[in-house]
């Protein structure tokens, strides 16, 4: 048994013209990996949506490459900023709803 408690990952929903989108926090271990991206912007952001959103990274790629980039922008940013990641984060643990 583990002696470290769980702590769900925060969740909260995109409202996308009607459309609601589910998604969550990223983990640190997800986090971490987005140094991989560093020269690759586009990748993270493929990233960033499929871990957020728990899909496949085939189908977030292909999703931001047929989605207007004020629309894919809105979902990304709001996983990044539910993650702590942006500059307006709440660092004591983001802005959505913590399940339990």
């Amino acid at each position: 048994m583990s002696k470290l408690p769980p702590f769900p990952l925060l969740r909260s929903s995109v409202d996308l013209d009607g459309h609601k989108v589910e998604i969550r926090a990223l983990s640190r271990a997800e986090i971490l990996q987005l140094a991989r991206f560093q020269d690759d912007p586009d990748a993270g952001e493929d990233h960033v949506l499929a871990a957020g959103a728990e899909i496949d990274i085939d189908e977030a790629r292909e999703w931001r490459r047929s989605t207007p980039p004020e629309i894919a922008g809105l979902v990304v940013d709001a996983i990044l900023e539910l993650s702590g990641l942006t500059e307006g984060a709440q660092k004591s643990g983001g802005t959505g709803d913590r399940p339990g």
